[in-house]
C-alpha cells in the first residue's frame, strides 16, 4: 500500500518561500489574542512576541479583562511589572476596568492576623484604575 503524500510533513522555509504565510499568521491572527502572561512567557522565543511585549512595557498600560483576565491576575502582573520597571506619578501604571462588575476573589491578612476577604493589596507604587 502507497502511502499519501498529503501525509508526510515538510519543513517550512521561510528563506525559500515567496509567500510570509507563517509570519502573517503569527503577527496578525496568534499573537493579537494573547495575553500579557502568554506574551511574557512567549517573549524569549518569538521575535513578534517580544515585539509585542515591548510595545506593551512603552504603553504603561493594560486591560481588565482583554489583556488580563481578572483584578487579582492584574495585581500580580503589575507586581511583576514593577520589578522590571519604574512607574512614576507622572506616568503611572495604569489598569483599565472594562465596563461591568469585577469581583476580587483575594484576601489578605494584616499584621494584626485579622483577615480581609474580597480585598486586593496594591504591589506597587504608582498605579491607577481607570473604569
Amino acid at each position: 500500500m502507497l502511502e499519501n503524500e498529503r501525509d508526510h510533513a515538510f519543513h517550512y522555509n521561510a528563506n525559500t518561500s515567496r509567500l510570509d504565510l507563517v509570519q502573517d499568521v503569527w503577527k496578525h491572527e496568534i499573537i493579537p489574542y494573547l495575553n500579557v502572561r502568554e506574551l511574557a512567557v512567549l517573549r524569549p522565543t518569538c521575535k513578534w512576541c517580544n515585539k509585542r511585549w515591548q510595545k506593551f512595557l512603552k504603553t504603561n498600560t493594560f486591560r481588565v479583562p482583554e489583556e488580563v483576565p481578572n483584578i487579582d491576575e492584574a495585581m500580580l502582573v503589575g507586581f511583576n511589572l514593577s520589578k522590571q520597571k519604574e512607574y512614576l506619578k507622572e506616568k503611572p501604571l495604569v489598569v483599565v476596568l472594562s465596563e461591568g462588575e469585577h469581583i476580587v476573589e483575594g484576601s489578605r491578612t494584616d499584621s494584626d492576623g485579622h483577615v480581609y476577604e474580597n480585598t486586593v493589596g496594591i504591589p506597587c507604587s504608582n498605579i491607577s484604575f481607570i473604569g
